[in-house]
């Protein structure tokens, strides 16, 4: 079984049950859907998930979102998937690559930095004021933990 990227250009909408899988909620794709790189994440003739990232400026490109389907997971297509993107960007002139995750949200937390991402910014109260209070691992999700990795010490 091989893992691939492909590029989607054309309805991207399609794609909404996986990208809602890590945003939580259409809205939120929506605002940042046709922004950005879709790519679909492909084991064999299954999509498996998707990455959605959008440019910040020339040099500075943002993860928006990173989903894989449940029985997929914590077996490593995440950290591949993440590899395989650090050395795509940083091939196409981008130098910094951010992600943003919420307070509550541990094992993604402790994901990115396991990836060499290093936390530079917490957005506080970033959740409060977008959706419904939540709790994740007994934890109320209201701040936006943001993640950069420079893509000149990508491995």
């Amino acid at each position: 079984m091989a893992l691939t990227f492909n590029l989607i250009i054309d309805n991207k909408e399609r794609y909404l049950p996986y990208l809602i899988l890590a945003a939580g909620d259409e809205a939120t794709v929506a605002a940042y859907l046709n922004q950005g790189d879709l790519f679909a994440l492909q084991l064999d003739d299954l999509t498996i998930g998707v990455a959605l990232f959008v440019p910040q400026d020339d040099r500075t490109i943002e993860l928006k979102n990173l989903a894989i389907i449940a029985n997929k997971r914590e077996q490593g297509f995440g950290q591949y998937t993440l590899r395989h993107f650090f050395s795509y960007y940083q091939q196409h002139g981008y130098q910094t690559l951010l992600v943003g995750t919420a307070n509550s949200s541990i094992k993604n937390i402790a994901f990115y930095q396991k990836m060499g991402m290093r936390l530079y910014a917490i957005k506080a109260n970033y959740f409060a004021t977008k959706q419904q209070p939540s709790v994740e691992n007994g934890i109320q999700t209201l701040d936006l933990l943001m993640f950069k990795k420079n893509l000149a010490s990508a491995d």
